[in-house]
């Protein structure tokens, strides 16, 4: 409907083409960027043995004090759950501090810091002597406070997007997969755990004492689902066998062709118009038009994957590493290469159609005034003659039509707008 309101010429369409597709291949590389990221985690475990050991031993001691402390909560509700609402607020409290101490340790487990693309970064002034979002200690938080800190999503008006701006959909959605890591041992339970803690505070602080026991049992078994998960990556690494690296190997192969058919089929698809903008000169210029944006980083993302496959199955993890982080690098530049990309072709289009709407109103005026100058020598002549001729008549029905043609014009234009 907006093509055929707006008169599409095949450019436009071409454009909205190379949109869908560099669209389809942002989420290929998301794809393979999240393989990538496992693979280099493990890999990572490996190179660095005896300290991930150690890491790890350090997390089953942290769950195994939580599981402690959380028996401890259970315990305290069973014994103060005829006592009051007073007493109950007291046992939320602590709840809420075994609950941050479980976010934290699902936090640390998770190892990675959000991508800055991703639009999940805190920054620092956010982070320093704040607390998390909802985790006000129960009872802390003012009727009238709720609106203070980061204004919700659906608390926004109507209008306070600018066009143009970088937030759009398509580009919200893509940066957050890249940004999202592959779960690790224990982190899942621990992440589970915290909910199920945060669902036990508000319960106790409403005087539900059964409630929330139950809510504080189900953190308490996936603590010790934690726990589990932790003790058997423990073992796993401790006794890897060498044909593990073998096996890693050829994982990473698999991810290597993956990109590798990518990087084929950048290579192959039409070439969009004006990729890297106007003005450049020379063979080098000439040369970089040729290319898709994202294809030379694709490329050598899957050049650093065959490297990687090698040194792994060679049982050279260190070396597999530093290439596997590499090409996550260049995966990252590619995405960062068409969101550009198609951050300039949304601009491109929004003005297009503006420029097309714009010709639509002159068109729209430039008829009217005609009509209305005709509409006005009518009368004139109604006036001074008492009547019109047949002549006149015919010029007023189609003068009729004119206007019915010009609103139908303009409720097309009022169509599109809305």
């Amino acid at each position: 409907l907006v093509r055929l309101l707006l008169n599409e010429k095949e450019d436009s369409l071409s454009r909205q083409q190379e949109i869908d597709q560099l669209k389809k291949w942002r989420e290929e590389i998301v794809r393979i960027k999240k393989e990538q990221q496992q693979q280099t985690r493990e890999t990572s475990k490996i190179a660095n043995k005896d300290q991930t050991l150690r890491d790890l031993q350090k997390q089953i001691e942290a769950v195994e004090k939580l599981i402690k402390q959380q028996q401890e909560v259970i315990t305290e509700t069973d014994a103060n759950s005829k006592s009051g609402l007073q007493a109950l607020d007291g046992v939320a409290d602590k709840q809420f501090d075994v609950r941050q101490q479980t976010e934290d340790l699902a936090e640390e487990i998770a190892g990675e810091p959000q991508d800055e693309e991703s639009g999940d970064e805190t920054s620092a002034d956010q982070k320093s002597g704040d607390q998390k979002s909802g985790d006000q200690k129960p009872g802390d938080q003012k009727s009238g406070d709720q609106k203070s800190g980061d204004q919700q999503s659906g608390d926004q008006k109507p209008g306070d997007q600018k066009p143009g701006s970088p937030q759009s959909g398509s580009q919200q959605s893509g940066q957050k997969s890249a940004g999202s890591q592959p779960k690790q041992p224990g982190q899942q339970p621990l992440e589970n755990a915290a909910t199920n803690q945060k669902q036990a505070e508000k319960k106790l602080t409403e005087g539900k004492a059964a409630s929330a026991k139950r809510s504080e049992e189900k953190a308490l078994d996936d603590l010790n689902k934690a726990l589990d998960e932790l003790k058997k990556e423990k073992r796993r690494i401790a006794s890897l066998p060498p044909e593990a690296f073998e096996k890693m190997a050829q994982e990473q192969r698999g991810t290597e062709r993956k990109t590798e058919d990518l990087a084929k089929e950048m290579k192959n698809a039409p070439k969009g118009g004006g990729q890297q903008g106007e003005g450049q000169q020379g063979q080098a210029g000439q040369q970089q038009q040729k290319q898709q944006p994202g294809q030379q980083s694709v490329q050598r993302a899957q050049k650093a994957m065959e490297n990687a496959s090698g040194d792994l199955s060679d049982q050279e993890p260190q070396k597999a590493e530093r290439q596997q982080q590499k090409a996550e690098e260049e995966l990252e530049k590619a995405l960062r290469e068409i969101e550009e990309r198609l951050d300039q072709l949304r601009e491109e289009t929004r003005e297009e159609k503006l420029a097309r709407l714009e010709a639509r109103f002159r068109e729209m005026l430039l008829r009217q005034q005609i009509a209305t100058i005709v509409t006005m020598e009518l009368d004139d002549k109604k006036n001074h003659l008492g009547k019109l001729r047949r002549r006149d008549l015919l010029t007023m029905l189609r003068l009729s039509t004119e206007e019915l043609e010009i609103s139908e014009l303009g409720q097309q234009a009022y169509d599109l707008l809305l």
